[in-house]
Order: C-alpha cells, then structure tokens, then sequence
C-alpha cells in the first residue's frame, strides 16, 4: 500500500477524497517552507510603513499572517476567491481584512494600495504577464508590487522529476506555466514602474516537504489529470508510489527550488 500524506485520504460523505483538504495541507507545508525566504525579502525591502497592503490570492491566510506581522500599523487585506479558504484566513489572522475577490477582476478591493503582494499565484493564473500590468496599475504613486513565483526546480531523482513533468504537462494544458517567475524574469517592467529587486532566492526543503507537497497536489489534481487523458490510472498511482518512500526523508539536497522575488515599484503615469 502507497504511504500518502494523512490528509489526501481525507474523505466526503459521498466517499470521494476531500481535495479541498489536500490542497489545503500542501498551502500548509508550502508556507513552512517558504516562510523564511518571503520573510527575508519583505524585511529587506524599503518599503517604509504603508498603511494600505493586499494580499492577492490568501488561501487560507499564510501569506497574510506574514505580511501582518510585517506590517503592523497597516491594514492588511487579504483576498482569494474560495468562501472556506477566508473562513480559515480570517481564523489564523484576525487582525486581517478578507475580501472574496477575483483577483483578474480590476479593481482590486482598497485601491489604489501602497503594497500590493502575491506569493504562488501566477502559476494558476491565465495571462500572468497582462495581469501583473493590471495589479502594478492598482498602486499609489511610488506603490509596491511585491511578487514571489516558482522559477525552476532542481532535482535528480527519477521521481521527483516525473511529478514535475507532469505537473508541468498539466498546467500547460490549461494555458499556464508551472515555472511562472521564468515570465517575471523576461517580461519588461509594467509602464510608469521601475524593478526595484530581481532576485532567485534559493529554497531548500527537506525531501519529504517536497514529496508531501507533489502527493498532495497530485491528489487534488488526480481527476482532472485523467478527464484531459494526460495520464493514466496507473500511471499516476506509479508516480504516487514513486514518491512515497521520501516522506520520512529529512535530508535538504534532494529537491532545490528557485523563487524568483521581483519588486516593482510605481513612480508615475498609468
């Protein structure tokens, strides 16, 4: 029997796994794990004490606690558009503002904002590169955009790799790009902004995040896969299987991830 993270055996009354649940747990170790770096970065940026910050896309309010306890004097908004994923937010973050939003939809709750961020979120997005134009147009004058997104991961395990594939195969079919800070990295800077950092900061998991992490979105993912007839049943349980025996594997040199940090910062026209 494949060993899976306890949350992708979550299940519903109708039987059929709970991928609310594993998507949620996979935002949970993702938020461990990129903690540090996100932290990094808006602590070094000189962002002076803005009084209005938006989180683009919360979840269940990882991201959002961050930048509370960042910002203290701000208002901090965070915005997704899942009801459960805020009723979770607005639990871990009561000193935060939610706000179910769109956030392809302009313009975004409290505009114009003197920080908008976004940690993960271009890569489940269509159009990443025209919304980023459309997120810098919803700042104040001299305004941060604050973006953190996949760039590459590096692996050399057969099964690391074939997760990867596939999660990348995936997306693609569907318009987006797993590796979506490669598009921050050569897009040029939105009109009346200038790119105040551009960086990769360079993330290292133990190998079971980064296998809990891939079976949990493969979990949530599972049926979607198999509707688009990417892969097979059997297929999938193989890369599943692949996977499991890294779960109690605390070593760091198994799975690099590159996190492209950009900050934009508005200092004119729209």
């Amino acid at each position: 029997m494949v060993r899976r993270p306890t949350s992708s055996l979550t299940r519903r009354e109708d039987g059929k796994a709970d991928l609310g649940a594993a998507t949620s747990d996979r935002l949970q170790i993702a938020a461990q794990v990129f903690a540090g770096s996100s932290a990094s970065l808006l602590e070094t940026l000189p962002v002076g004490h803005p009084t209005a910050v938006l989180d683009l896309g919360c979840g269940p309010g990882h991201s959002t606690k961050l930048l509370a306890e960042r910002f203290t004097s701000a208002e901090v908004t965070g915005v997704d558009v899942s009801a459960g994923y805020l009723a979770d937010a607005a639990m871990l973050v009561p000193t935060a503002r939610f706000v179910r939003h769109d956030v392809t939809t302009m313009p975004l709750p409290r505009a114009p904002l003197e920080l908008v961020y976004g940690r993960m979120v271009l890569a489940e997005l269509d159009r990443p590169v025209e919304l980023v134009e459309s997120w810098s147009s919803q700042l104040v004058e001299r305004g941060w955009l604050v973006l953190e997104d996949l760039e590459w991961v590096r692996a050399d395990d057969p099964a690391f790799l074939s997760y990867l594939e596939l999660a990348a195969t995936t997306l693609r079919a569907q318009g987006r790009e797993l590796y979506a800070g490669q598009l921050l990295a050569a897009m040029a800077p939105p009109r009346g902004t200038a790119v105040v950092r551009a960086a990769v900061s360079t993330v290292t998991p133990t190998a079971a995040q980064s296998a809990a992490m891939f079976m949990l979105d493969l979990a949530a993912r599972r049926e979607q896969v198999l509707s688009r007839g990417l892969r097979t049943e059997q297929e999938l349980d193989e890369v599943e299987a692949a996977l499991a025996p890294f779960l109690r594997d605390t070593r760091r040199s198994v799975v690099t991830w590159g996190v492209r940090q950009m900050a934009l910062r508005r200092w004119g026209g729209r």
